[in-house]
C-alpha cells in the first residue's frame, strides 16, 4: 500500500510541479512521503506458541503470550494484544501476504481462545501503534 502511495503520489506531485501548480506539487509530494512511511511500517512478523514479533525499520517489536491480558479486535481485523504496561498490534490478516498466512492466522486463533483474556470489538483498535513493545 505504502509503495502505491509513493508512486501515484510522486507521480502526481511531479506532474503537478510540470504544470506550474507548486502547492498540488507539495501537497502531493507530502502524500509520498506518507507512502514511504508507510511501506517502512510494513515488515515482518514471527508469530510462535510463545510470542509474536514484529520487525520493520523501525525497530523490533515483541509481546509474550504470558504477558497479553486482553484482546481488541478493529473493525477492519486489527488485533490488538493489551498486557500490564505494553500493547502490540497485528495488522488485519488481509493486510498480511506469505506463504504461511493461513496457518499463522489458525495459531493466532487457537492461541487466543486459549488465553482466557477478554476479547472486546473496538473500531479504533485499527489505528493503533506498538507501546512499549520494543525490544
Amino acid at each position: 500500500m505504502g509503495v502505491i502511495w509513493l508512486v501515484v503520489f510522486g507521480a502526481g506531485s511531479v506532474a503537478a510541479c510540470l504544470a506550474g501548480s507548486y502547492w498540488a506539487g507539495a501537497f502531493f509530494a507530502v502524500l509520498a512521503v506518507c507512502g514511504i512511511c508507510l511501506a517502512a511500517s510494513a515488515g515482518r512478523y514471527e508469530i510462535t506458541s510463545l510470542r509474536v514479533i514484529h520487525r520493520t525499520v523501525y525497530g523490533h517489536f515483541e509481546i509474550a503470550w504470558r504477558d497479553v491480558q486482553s484482546v481488541e479486535i478493529g473493525a477492519q481485523g486489527a488485533l490488538v494484544l493489551n498486557g500490564a504496561n505494553k500493547r502490540f498490534v497485528i495488522a488485519p490478516m488481509a493486510a498480511l501476504s506469505g506463504a504461511d498466512k493461513d496457518k499463522a492466522a489458525r495459531l493466532l486463533v487457537g492461541i487466543i481462545e486459549t488465553l482466557e483474556v477478554p476479547v472486546t470489538r473496538n473500531a479504533r483498535a485499527d489505528f493503533r501503534l506498538h507501546r512499549n513493545a520494543r525490544t
